[in-house]
């Protein structure tokens, strides 16, 4: 066998590079035989392999210009730097409008990775100023790892021409876990492929002498008898030969992520023992599991869990006490309606309640503390029910409709309790807002009663209306609020992603919302096109001043009048809040905005 293994350094490029496309895919084909009890045609699995070849074939040609033919040096092809020195590959990606990617790798002369590290941010920039923006953060990053000798390489045009920047080209494209994550002394999983790509045709990896043959002899042979016990249990002889149980569990060992790339075999050897309650190697003085789960991708605190027992998203359906889990629900409802409400508008709330078909889970959210009284209407019984004295729609939609909590629905719809729905349809305004791509949404009000802002002025003899116009001087840019991608916040409508944003922009202690209506726009892209007015479907706002009236008389002002200004202030205080956000987060990237007002003066 060791000779086998030998010859294969003399064996034609191809054909090694057949064999082992061959050796891999029987090896995945073993594990889905016996893991997930399917398997593919043979057919199915030479033709996968043939396909696998030629896009290897396909990537080296376009990238290194063919496997292992010397030739001169060429910018299409990495190049260690100097001793001492450090090199940073960059690249930026612009796959997705409206979010750019930046992506750096550092390694060193002998072509391994100092650090790996992608940002992720909402911006609309050239492709020169994207550019610009990746040598910046690495120029940054470089610094603060200490390294002052160092090269930068990119395929910009304009900042430093590069045509062999693949690893970094892929980097940039790495989604990471948060805003921006730093790999220390490897890169991420998706990117390893064409970093070892790098290495071998930058001659970093050089061609095994005889002694270097012999040790990877060994090894490959040590892997091969592993790799064989582990398989022996599926084979034919086993059940002659009355073997129990499969060395390995069929366990999912992708839970040791790029965290644990550093492992040595050893190591990932005690690993898998463990997981069998066995032990190889030294055990004297080693604690019982040396190697835990860490999944860096799972949602922040369920690190330590296997994926595939997270769950991180769930729903208001209402579930039995008895019985199996999957018979518990006849219909899983793919829309949910949220009311803040008082006892005393429970009418008006039995009528709003009758416009939303079975389609619909009911949410009350109760400031007046009366619950059970609503029983005396059937729909009540099956609603979720949530009681807290004095407190409005926004403190509850912040604390019990977080987007994980309402992932199972479609269209979120967070409504006052004085609204009139004499000429609404739930189902019928659902279908207009996906008919003309609406993400954030309320019905047209009725002119004559409650109407603050022209945009949401119900149009006689039409569907639907995204623009209106105001009066002078209150919008210097036609789409922007409140004459375009702007929407009252007494009737507001979600689709599930627009909630997610924002749901994370609702401040804790400004309960009130004010505000909140002029910065939705910065949750949907673009915010003149998906943010809009039904008016076919109309409301009436009765205006009762029920809230209002929870307040607390003080310093000789009625209790609405407390309330009221508690408004006005969160209003200013949002604006100065959100101005202050963007103004330090563009500063962080080197840019200044004018702070000017943006919105109309206050009500």
């Amino acid at each position: 066998m060791c000779d086998t293994f030998v010859r294969w350094s003399q064996m034609d490029a191809k054909v090694v590079q057949k064999g082992c496309y061959i050796l891999w895919n029987v090896w995945v084909e073993r594990n889905r035989r016996v893991f997930e009890h399917t398997s593919q045609p043979a057919t199915v699995v030479g033709q996968g392999i043939m396909r696998q070849v030629e896009d290897f074939n396909n990537y080296v040609v376009k990238i290194y210009g063919g496997m292992r033919s010397p030739r001169p040096l060429s910018p299409s092809r990495w190049y260690a730097p100097p001793v001492g020195a450090i090199k940073l590959n960059i690249d930026a990606s612009l796959a997705e409008e409206g979010w750019v990617g930046l992506g750096v790798i550092a390694r060193d002369s002998e072509g391994k990775v100092c650090f790996a590290a992608t940002r992720r941010v909402r911006a609309y920039w050239p492709p020169e100023v994207v550019e610009c923006k990746a040598i910046y953060m690495a120029t940054h990053l470089a610094q603060a790892h200490g390294y002052g000798d160092v090269i930068f390489e990119s395929d910009s045009l304009v900042a430093t021409k590069r045509d062999g920047n693949i690893v970094a080209h892929n980097h940039a494209r790495v989604v990471p876990f948060g805003v921006e994550q730093c790999w220390e002394h490897h890169c991420p999983s998706s990117v390893t492929p064409y970093f070892a790509s790098d290495l071998w045709y930058s001659g970093q990896v050089r061609k095994p002498n005889e002694m270097q043959r012999l040790i990877l002899t060994t090894f490959v042979g040590i892997m091969f008898g592993f790799f064989l016990g582990v398989s022996f249990p599926s084979h034919p002889l086993a059940e002659k030969m009355n073997l129990e149980a499969p060395l390995l569990p069929p366990i999912d060992l992708t839970y040791i992520e790029d965290k644990y790339s550093g492992l040595s075999t050893q190591a990932l050897l005690n690993a898998w023992s463990t997981l069998k309650g066995r032990r190889v190697g030294p055990s004297k003085g080693q604690a019982l599991n040396d190697t835990k789960v860490w999944v860096p991708t799972n949602p922040r605190g369920s690190e330590r869990l296997p994926p595939r027992i997270v769950v991180s998203e769930t729903d208001f359906y209402r579930r039995r006490l008895w019985g199996l889990p999957e018979e518990d629900l006849s219909s899983k409802p793919n829309y949910l309606v949220a009311f803040t409400v008082g006892y005393d508008q429970r009418y008006d709330i039995d009528a709003c309640v009758k416009k939303f078909s079975d389609n619909f889970t009911i949410v009350l959210f109760h400031y007046d503390g009366r619950t059970s009284e609503w029983d005396e209407f059937e729909w009540s019984k099956q609603a979720i029910h949530v009681s807290a004295l004095k407190q409005t729609k926004w403190w509850y939609a912040k604390r019990f409709l977080h987007p994980n909590v309402v992932a199972a629905y479609d269209y979120i719809f967070i409504w006052d309790e004085d609204l009139g729905v004499e000429n609404f349809d739930a189902e019928e305004y659902l279908k207009l807002v996906k008919k003309h791509g609406l993400e954030i949404s309320q019905p047209g009000l009725e002119p004559n009663s409650g109407l603050t802002w022209q945009m949401t002025k119900r149009r006689e003899n039409s569907e639907f209306h995204k623009f209106t116009e105001e009066k002078p001087g209150w919008c210097p840019n036609p789409v922007l609020p409140p004459c375009a991608a702007f929407i009252e916040i007494m009737a507001p409508v979600f689709s599930r992603n627009a909630w997610r944003c924002v749901w994370h922009m609702i401040q804790n202690d400004l309960v009130h919302g004010w505000g909140l209506d002029f910065a939705l726009r910065m949750c949907v892209e673009p915010a003149h096109e998906k943010i809009g007015v039904i008016d076919s479907q109309w409301i009436v706002h009765q205006s009762v001043p029920s809230l209002v009236n929870q307040g607390v008389a003080e310093d000789g002002k009625a209790p609405w009048e407390g309330v009221r200004e508690r408004c006005r202030k969160e209003w200013s205080m949002f604006q100065d809040r959100m101005a202050d956000a963007e103004q330090v987060y563009f500063k962080s990237l080197g840019f200044s905005i004018n702070n000017t007002a943006r919105y109309p003066t206050q009500m």
